[in-house]
């Protein structure tokens, strides 16, 4: 013969069992969304690092403050070439940079696509670059650039 108590404890049981799982699921949900949010934070960053790296790039030639900051914004060996006086692969007057998309983006590192329009005395040119970036302390600096033809 069944005791009174029973289906009242089981139904305790359950519910106790189902705000455990709901727990869990909120747990997890937090930490996917944790982790898509960085992710999104880290792609809006690198895209950004490379439209600023090349608006300071071009207007090194003739601005000591862009020179300083195009240098500040890369590293290693890009760095080392840009320090070492060693003009960029397109050389211009002013840059408007027409879009950057984000091409990988793995730990610490992220490859950049970005589509501009270069001016260089009286005419235009497309200009068309890949960007290598590594995150160092926590920015994402250039750290190769080459030309896309």
């Amino acid at each position: 013969m069944r005791s009174p108590g029973r289906p009242g404890s089981r139904a305790a049981v359950l519910l106790a069992v189902l705000a455990g799982v709901l727990v869990v699921a909120g747990v997890v949900l937090g930490v996917v969304d944790g982790r898509a949010s960085a992710r999104a934070d880290d792609e809006a960053a690198a895209v950004a690092a490379v439209r600023t790296h090349l608006t300071d790039l071009v207007a090194a030639p003739s601005s000591p403050t862009a020179r300083t900051r195009a240098v500040d914004g890369a590293t290693g060996t890009w760095r080392a070439r840009l320090e070492g006086g060693t003009p960029p692969a397109a050389a211009g007057s002013a840059v408007v940079v027409r879009a950057v998309g984000l091409e990988s983006l793995d730990g610490d590192s992220a490859r950049v696509l970005a589509a501009a329009r270069l001016a260089e005395g009286t005419s235009q040119r497309a200009w068309r670059v890949e960007a290598g970036l590594t995150r160092e302390d926590g920015r994402w600096l250039v750290s190769d650039l080459t030309e896309v033809r």
